[in-house]
C-alpha cells in the first residue's frame, strides 16, 4: 500500500457562512469592536491552516487583550474556539478539549454551536477516538442542515468521511465524500470541488480502485491548474501518480512523481519530500528495480527520522523489509518489521498493528519459528477483533443518534399538536367576546386547559426520558457483557485455529506440540467455565433460574471443582488443600454451589503467584455453615473492593497475565442469595484473600 496516509488530507473547513446577527444590548462602537476581533480570529485560523502557528498565537493573544481592555465579554466564545483550534495545531489535545467543553457549556447561538461541535469531533478524531468523533460530527451535521449552512455542511461531511477512513470503513467514507461533492457542485465553489474530488480520489486509491480514483483526481488536477493553486496541485499530482502506479503504468507514474518533486521544491522549499521519495521507492520496488527502490526508501527514512514523522518511519521500514525479503535476507527483513511493529504499538494504530503483526507472522513461519509465528498470528487476530468492535460501536452510535432525532421530532409534533389545540381554544373564545361573563369563564377554562396540557407534555417528556435512560442502561450493560464474553471465548478458538493451521502448513516437533497443547488445554477449560456461567445467567435472565434445595455433600462438590481445575493450578505450581471433611452436607442446589466454588477457586488460582497456596475450609455453628477459599495471592486493592460483586466490565489481569470477564463474582453472589445465603470476603494486599460462602447446614 502506498504512503497516501502520510499525505495531510485536506479537509475543508473554511469560513462558514456569516453568523446569525447577534442582538447585543451594546453600542454601535462595541459592535464594530467585536466585528474587528472576529476578523482577527478568522485571520488567525487562516494562519494555522498555513502552518504559521506562532504568528497565529500572537494574533489570538493580541485579540484577547483588546477584548479585555474594551470589556467585550461576548468575544469570549469566539476566543475560546480560536484557542481550541490553536491548541489542536500544537497537539495539546487536553487543552483543546478543555477550551471546547468550556465553550459548549456557554449559551451559544446555533451557528457558533455548529463550529464547537465540529471542533469537538476533530479533537476526538486526532486522538483516534473515531466513534465518539462521529457522534459529535453527527450533532454538528444535523444542526448545520437545520441552519441550511451548505458551506459548513460540506466541511463536516468531509470530517466524518475521514473518521470513517480511520476505522477502515472506506465505503462509508466514500459515501460522505460523495455527499459533500454533491453540495460543492450545487454551490459551484471551485476551491471546494478541488478539495473534495482529491479526497475522493485518495480514498479510492486506498480501496485500490485506481480507475475510479484517476477520474476524480484528473478533474481535481485540471481545476487546481486552472486556479493556479500550487499546493493543491502538488497533493493531486502525488495522488494521481499513486493511481497510475496501481494500474501498473510505471512510466506515467514516474513522470508524475518528477512533476511532484518540482512542485514540492516550489511550494515547500527546504523541506525534504519524504512522502514522494517513499512513493518512488515503492514504485521502483514494484517495477523490479531494487537498487533504486533502496535509494529512495533510505532517503525518505532518513528525513522521517530527522523530523520525527512516525508514520513515515513505519511505512519506510515496511518497504525496506519487503525489499530485504525479496533479496533473501530474512534476518534484515525481520529487523525492519520489528521496528515497524514497535512503532505501531507505540502509536496505538490498530490497522498498523494488524498489518505489521500479520507480516511478522508470515516471516516467522517462513523462517520456521512456529512459536513466534503463533504469537503474532494471535496479535493480528486481536487487532482485527478490536477493529470489528469499533465498527460495531459506531453502528450503535449512529442508531442511537437516529433514535434521538426521532424522539425529538415526536416530542415536537406533540407540542405542535397541543399548541394547535390551544390556538383553537383561543379562536373560539374570541367569537363570543361580547359576552363578558362567558368570556371570563372561557378564559379561565382555557388557562386551566393550557396548564394541564403543559403538565401533560412535561409528564410525557419525563416518562420518555426515564424510559430512554433505563433502556440505554440495560442495553449498555448487555452490550458490555457480551462484548467481554465474545472476546474471552474467541481467544482459545483463535489459538486452536492457529495451532491447526500450523499443523497443516508445517512440521512441528513433539516438544512444540506438547507446549502448545498445554496452553490450549488451560484456555479451553477457562472457556468451558465461562460457558457454564453464561448459560446459568441466561436462564436466570430469560425465565428465572429454578433453585432446587436439597442435602448436598460439600466434600464431593469441592473435590469435583478441584479436579476440574487441577491442571491450571499445577501449571502455576500452586499447592491446593481441601480441608473439608467427608460426608459434610449443606442445604443447597448442587449446580449453583458448584458454580460458586468454581468461580472462587478460579479467582484464587488467577491471583496467586507461582508456588503459592490455596485451601478450602469449613466452619459450622447454630445450623449455619461457612465455606472459605483462602489464598496467599496478591490481595484486592482498597479501591476495587466496594463494587467487586456489582460490575462485570472486565476484571484485572492475574499474576501471569490471565484475563477474565469479571462476570463470575456477580453471578456467584446472585446464586448464593437465591439459596438464602451470602458471599463476603477479607483481603490484605500482598498477603492474600479469603472468600466466605455462608449457607444453611443440612436439616435446617
Amino acid at each position: 500500500m502506498l504512503l497516501n496516509v502520510i499525505i495531510a488530507l485536506l479537509v475543508w473547513a473554511g469560513d462558514p457562512s456569516p453568523d446569525i446577527p447577534l442582538h447585543y444590548n451594546q453600542t454601535t462602537v462595541q459592535d464594530a469592536d467585536l466585528a474587528n476581533i472576529r476578523d482577527q480570529l478568522k485571520e488567525a485560523d487562516r494562519l494555522i491552516d498555513q502552518g504559521k502557528v506562532i504568528e497565529a498565537r500572537q494574533l489570538i493573544t493580541k485579540s484577547r487583550r483588546e477584548a479585555d481592555s474594551l470589556g467585550l465579554k461576548n468575544a469570549e466564545k469566539d476566543l475560546l474556539l480560536s484557542y481550541s483550534v490553536l491548541y489542536l495545531a500544537e497537539q495539546k489535545y487536553d487543552s483543546a478539549m478543555t477550551a471546547t467543553q468550556q465553550g459548549l457549556r456557554m449559551d451559544l447561538e446555533d451557528s457558533l454551536e455548529v463550529k464547537y461541535l465540529n471542533q469537538l469531533g476533530t479533537i476526538l478524531r486526532f486522538q483516534s477516538d473515531y466513534v465518539e468523533s462521529l457522534k459529535a460530527y453527527n450533532r454538528a451535521y444535523n444542526l448545520a442542515k437545520e441552519l441550511n449552512d451548505k458551506d459548513y455542511t460540506i466541511g463536516i461531511l468531509q470530517n466524518m468521511a475521514v473518521s470513517y477512513k480511520g476505522i477502515g470503513q472506506l465505503d462509508r467514507s466514500i459515501q460522505h465524500f460523495t455527499e459533500a461533492l454533491s453540495y460543492a457542485r450545487e454551490v459551484q465553489d471551485t476551491t471546494l470541488l478541488i478539495v473534495v474530488t482529491n479526497n475522493i480520489g485518495d480514498t479510492y486509491n486506498d480501496m485500490e480502485e485506481f480507475d475510479k480514483a484517476s477520474v476524480y483526481l484528473k478533474e481535481s488536477s485540471e481545476l487546481a491548474a486552472l486556479k493556479g493553486y500550487q499546493s493543491d496541485l502538488l497533493r493531486v499530482t502525488t495522488n494521481l501518480a499513486i493511481s497510475q502506479s496501481g494500474l501498473k503504468r510505471y512510466e506515467q507514474a514516474l513522470g508524475l512523481y518528477q512533476n511532484a518533486l518540482e512542485l514540492s521544491e516550489e511550494v515547500r522549499p527546504g523541506i525534504p519530500p519524504f512522502q514522494i521519495e517513499y512513493n518512488l521507492g515503492q514504485l521502483y520496488l514494484e517495477w523490479g528495480m531494487p537498487d533504486s527502490a533502496s535509494k529512495y526508501f533510505n532517503a525518505s527514512l532518513e528525513a522521517c527520522l530527522k523530523y520525527g514523522i512516525g508514520q513515515g518511519i513505519y511505512y519506510n521500514n515496511l518497504g525496506l523489509a519487503e525489499l530485504s525479503k525479496n533479496k533473501g535476507n530474512n534476518e534484515m527483513a525481520l529487523l525492519y518489521l520489528e521496528d515497524a511493529y514497535d512503532l505501531a504499538r507505540e502509536s496505538g494504530s490498530l490497522n498498523d498493528i494488524k498489518e505489521s503483526s500479520g507480516l511478522l507472522y508470515e516471516l516467522h513461519k517462513l523462517m520456521g519459528d512456529n512459536s513466534k509465528a503463533l504469537t503474532y498470528f494471535e496479535e493480528k487476530e486481536q487487532a482485527e477483533d478490536s477493529l470489528s468492535a469499533i465498527s460495531t460501536q459506531q453502528a450503535v452510535a449512529e442508531t442511537e443518534a437516529r433514535l434521538e432525532l426521532v424522539r425529538q421530532q415526536t416530542i415536537n409534533e406533540r407540542l405542535e399538536a397541543e399548541k394547535a389545540k390551544q390556538d383553537a381554544v383561543l379562536a373560539n373564545q374570541q367569537v363570543i367576546i361580547i359576552a363578558g361573563a362567558v368570556i371570563v369563564l372561557l378564559i379561565i377554562a382555557g388557562m386551566i386547559y393550557v396548564i394541564r396540557s403543559d403538565r401533560k407534555v412535561a409528564k410525557i417528556n419525563r416518562e420518555l426520558r426515564k424510559q430512554k435512560e433505563k433502556l440505554e442502561l440495560a442495553s449498555k450493560e448487555k452490550d458490555r457483557l457480551f462484548a467481554i464474553i465474545a472476546h474471552d471465548m474467541r481467544s482459545p478458538l483463535t489459538s486452536l485455529q492457529g495451532f491447526i493451521y500450523l499443523l497443516q502448513s508445517s512440521e512441528l516437533t513433539k516438544e512444540e506440540i506438547d507446549e502448545i497443547t498445554s496452553e490450549l488445554e488451560i484456555s479451553v477449560q477457562k472457556n468451558l467455565n465461562l460457558m457454564k456461567d453464561l448459560l446459568t445467567w441466561a436462564k436466570d435472565q430469560m425465565a428465572g433460574l429454578k433453585i432446587f434445595l436439597r442435602d448436598v455433600d460439600l466434600r464431593v462438590v469441592s473435590d469435583d471443582v478441584l479436579q476440574s481445575n487441577r491442571f491450571i493450578s499445577n501449571k502455576k505450581e500452586i499447592c491446593v488443600t481441601n480441608n473439608i471433611p467427608g460426608e459434610t452436607y449443606l442445604r443447597a442446589d448442587y449446580d449453583a454451589l458448584e458454580i460458586i466454588l468454581r468461580n472462587l477457586m478460579v479467582n484464587a488460582i488467577k491471583f496467586t503467584p507461582k508456588g503459592g497456596k490455596i485451601s478450602l475450609n469449613l466452619e459450622q455453628s447454630n445450623g449455619s455453615a461457612v465455606v472459605s477459599v483462602s489464598d496467599t495471592g496478591i490481595g484486592i486493592p482498597e479501591e476495587l473492593r466496594e463494587d467487586i460483586f456489582e460490575k462485570f466490565d472486565g476484571s484485572r489481569k492475574g499474576t501471569q497475565g490471565e484475563k477474565g470477564s469479571g462476570f463470575g463474582l456477580n453471578l456467584s453472589q446472585q446464586l448464593a442469595k437465591k439459596m438464602g445465603g451470602r458471599i463476603y470476603f477479607e483481603s490484605e494486599v500482598g498477603k492474600g484473600s479469603t472468600f466466605y460462602i455462608e449457607l444453611r447446614s443440612a436439616g435446617h
